[in-house]
């Protein structure tokens, strides 16, 4: 765990609904998006639940201000998710635990105008069920 406060920010819809700017101690995105879930109350979770579509949601993820890279297997719709998505996240940068970590930043991609890396919102969710492991972690990525 980072021993300083990383600003994690969630722009869009997901953070009119959530809250837009979270200050905590985490040392990945995953970690992050699994500690504003709990703080939160499972917020995230059913914000998902209750927008039908939203885990197809297509974010550019940022961290330090730089955009992360991602395979292309974790930009198909959740419902697609297989056993090696599973694999890819367990690789990604999302789970990825570093010292240096001072802002995350989830953005909200419009369909016309798609970045070249982006991620459905469903991965990250996966992601912090991968880095929490287990029931809890598994309930996580099928929410």
């Amino acid at each position: 765990m980072n021993n300083n406060l990383v600003e994690i920010k969630l722009h869009g819809e997901l953070g009119r609904a959530i809250g837009k700017t979270w200050n905590l101690s985490v040392s990945s995105v995953a970690e992050a998006i699994h500690a504003i879930e709990t703080i939160s109350g499972r917020k995230i979770s059913q914000y998902l639940l209750a927008n039908e579509g939203m885990c197809d949601q297509k974010y550019e993820v940022l961290i330090n201000d730089k955009t992360i890279h991602v395979d292309k297997e974790l930009q198909k719709k959740t419902k697609d998710f297989t056993e090696k998505t599973i694999e890819k996240i367990r690789e990604s940068e999302l789970v990825i635990q570093r010292g240096d970590l001072k802002t995350i930043d989830l953005i909200p991609v419009l369909e016309g105008n798609m970045p070249a890396v982006f991620i459905v919102i469903g991965a990250i969710i996966a992601a912090a069920g991968v880095v929490i492991g287990g029931a809890l972690g598994m309930a996580l990525i099928m929410a």
